[in-house]
């Protein structure tokens, strides 16, 4: 044990010492965090009040224009004033005759624009709200009106009907604790799972590469040191060195983007703690198996990206063709990312996350294997 230890904590020492790896170890990361954070609405709007904006013309004076537009707030509306408003895609013009026209029975139209640039299925769903409006308002006014023995519309008997507790209520609501992740809740454990993957790639590949070329494995085998040693040693270290990044990202995290991780900080420790084993353990891996440092390198970087970008680290795969979903699940990015949404945004526990934690734990001890077969002292 003394043996793996030493070549363990010598490994993480010789990389601390390198300041231009604190780079990519605590900067980039956050930085990546902020800005992919911030440009997918990481910081303007909540994920629980994603409410359409809508300007609304009311030249209309009376009380039926009023009660529409509470109308259209009760749907999930922002209502602007268009005075005040600046161009908007959307906007909503009511007569200034709209409350006469309704008394006196006569049809009225409520004119819906759209700017030509914008999209057409937020702006169908937008029209479809409006619609929920003009039917409840016109549905009241309805079982008022039969309900008086004039058969006259009055303001006070149309807000009472209103403000009835419908019969049936329709709950609508996302399949889980927050909707599908943006903003934060994304590019956190996002750029989490992918520069533990970088760093511990590239760390553990290129450093072994460079030790096997200046000779130091060879100096290191004339000790008594086992192959199965110096493999667990290296890829400790790389684990370590994990650890240490994984610690930090998530005080950030918590201190500076204000994540959520509830009662779930435990889990995602431990499927981070994994993932970061079987990490190393792959850096450690390619190192064994490719001989030449430049290639070490290239495929340690070019793999590390692409394993990202296919395993849903840069974008929810929720998004993603299924093709696309499907050539994602093949990498250990994708299960640690399924965990990490599993825990975070969806409200998910231990028996949620089990097939992707199997997956990953099977990773890790598959490469950690190859790793101590492969690597050689020379």
């Amino acid at each position: 044990m003394r043996c793996i230890w030493v070549i363990a904590s010598n490994d993480l020492r010789v990389f601390l010492k390198d300041k231009g790896g604190y780079f990519w170890l605590f900067v980039m990361p956050v930085v990546f965090i902020y800005f992919f954070g911030t440009a997918t609405g990481g910081s303007d709007r909540p994920p629980e009040d994603p409410r359409p904006t809508v300007v609304v013309h009311n030249e209309d004076s009376g009380y039926v224009g009023a009660i529409f537009l509470e109308q259209l707030e009760q749907e999930g509306f922002r209502v602007i004033d268009w005075v005040d408003a600046d161009p908007a895609e959307r906007t909503l013009h009511i007569p200034e005759d709209f409350t006469a026209k309704v008394e006196s029975a006569e049809q009225v139209d409520v004119e819906f624009f759209r700017r030509s640039d914008s999209d057409l299925q937020p702006a169908a769903m937008v029209e479809v709200r409006i619609v929920r409006a003009i039917t409840a308002v016109t549905s009241a006014i309805f079982a008022v009106v039969s309900q008086e023995a004039d058969s006259m519309l009055r303001e006070a008997p149309l807000r009472a009907m209103l403000a009835r507790e419908k019969p049936v209520q329709l709950e609508v609501q996302f399949a889980g604790r927050r909707k599908i992740p943006s903003g934060f809740e994304q590019s956190v454990p996002g750029y989490l799972v992918m520069f533990v993957l970088m760093n511990l790639l590239i760390f553990g590949g290129l450093a072994i590469s460079q030790e096997r070329s200046g000779g130091v494995l060879r100096r290191i085998a004339v000790h008594p040191v086992s192959r199965m040693q110096l493999v667990v040693g290296k890829i400790l270290g790389r684990f370590l060195l994990g650890i240490v990044q994984i610690v930090y990202l998530l005080l950030i995290s918590k201190l500076v983007f204000g994540m959520d991780y509830g009662d779930n900080l435990l889990l995602i420790g431990v499927t981070l703690v994994v993932f970061a084993w079987g990490c190393a353990s792959l850096g450690v891996l390619i190192a064994a198996v490719v001989k030449n440092q430049e290639s070490v390198q290239g495929l340690c970087t070019l793999g590390s990206i692409a394993m990202a970008a296919l395993g849903g680290c840069w974008w929810p795969l929720e998004i993603v063709p299924d093709f696309a979903r499907q050539v994602g699940q093949l990498f250990p990015t994708a299960w640690a990312m399924d965990a990490m949404h599993q825990l975070i945004s969806f409200g998910g526990g231990l028996a949620e996350i089990l097939n992707p934690l199997g997956l990953i734990a099977l990773f890790a001890i598959t490469t950690s294997l190859l790793a101590a077969k492969s690597l050689r002292f020379q």
